[in-house]
């Protein structure tokens, strides 16, 4: 299969071969030996790849399509777009804050926005207090004490203790609020949201301007998504696999800055990506920089 095939991505072969480029890839990126988990924020790094890398085999299984019958009716095979964005748009959360994470933050301010982060998951988890068993409930007594123990290691960074009291106020606040998503690369520390992720991964305009709320206008039941899935399954122009390879596409893309942020964060995993076919090394590079430029290239081709 040619690159210029490859960027097409017309039709499910080259779909198909696109999703198993990046599947491979990343699963060799699992299981390298490497050097660099010397820590928490790295080996957390390490499991993102892993929660990515079931997604996008997840997705791929979407591609194999769905179908049903009874005695009496028969629904031949079909793809679920709306099912298809749901998926895509997990893809979009956890690459955009890696991204977020570690690209765009680096030194104390990623440890920040880390410990944020893991704040938020153990405070939204105490809610589940009722419902759990007594080993479930002494978890969480422990998991309280973390969570008063990470406000504490906040404010002892140099970041936080340098920062103005206004942008202290906004760390706390969001501290609070169980919030993660923060910039904190500014004179004014701000709070920022999913949609806003993909301007922080520094995609042209030219790109979707809202992507994230595309994938959730189709994944949630609104009015938009019924009327969409209505009239995508017609037997004059069903719409249902140019739309789910539409979406296809953009994960493409989206894996593309990927990989390009995960060998950023670990060197020693250029290796793997050394090992593809040159076809395949290039239509990788070609979604990492084909709406973000040159310099957010793998590496150089002659």
């Amino acid at each position: 299969m040619t690159l210029q095939q490859r960027i097409e991505a017309n039709g499910l072969e080259s779909i198909n071969a696109n999703f198993k480029t990046f599947e491979n890839l990343l699963f060799d990126f699992i299981n390298q030996d490497v050097q660099e988990l010397n820590n928490e924020l790295k080996q957390d790094a390490n499991i993102i790849l892993q929660m990515i890398f079931t997604k996008v085999v997840t997705l791929h299984k979407s591609f194999e399509g769905i179908s049903f019958e009874t005695q009496e009716y028969k629904l031949n095979n079909i793809l679920d777009p709306v099912v298809i964005a749901s998926i895509s748009r997990t893809i979009y959360e956890a690459i955009g804050f890696f991204h977020l994470l570690y690209i765009y933050h680096q030194d104390e301010k990623t440890e920040l926005i880390h410990k944020l982060w893991i704040s938020s998951g153990l405070k939204y988890r105490q809610k589940f207090s009722g419902v759990l068993s007594n080993e479930g409930k002494d978890k969480l007594l422990k998991e309280k004490s973390s969570i008063d123990n990470i406000r504490l290691s906040i404010e002892n960074l140099a970041v936080y203790k340098k920062a103005s009291p206004k942008n202290k106020k906004v760390i706390i606040d969001n501290l609070t609020s169980k919030e993660f998503k923060l910039d904190l690369n500014n004179a004014k520390f701000k709070k920022i949201t999913f949609t806003d992720l993909l301007s922080y991964m520094e995609y042209k305009p030219s790109f979707y301007p809202d992507l994230y709320s595309l994938f959730s206008l189709n994944s949630h039941p609104s009015y938009i998504s019924l009327i969409q899935f209505r009239d995508m399954f017609s037997a004059d122009q069903p719409a249902f696999k140019s739309l789910a390879e539409h979406y296809a596409h953009i994960c493409f893309y989206l894996l593309g800055v990927f990989v390009k942020d995960y060998l950023q964060i670990f060197p020693s995993c250029k290796s793997r990506f050394d090992k593809l076919s040159d076809v395949e090394q290039k239509f990788i590079n070609f979604c990492s920089t084909f709406f973000r430029g040159e310099k957010y290239a793998i590496k150089n081709f002659e």
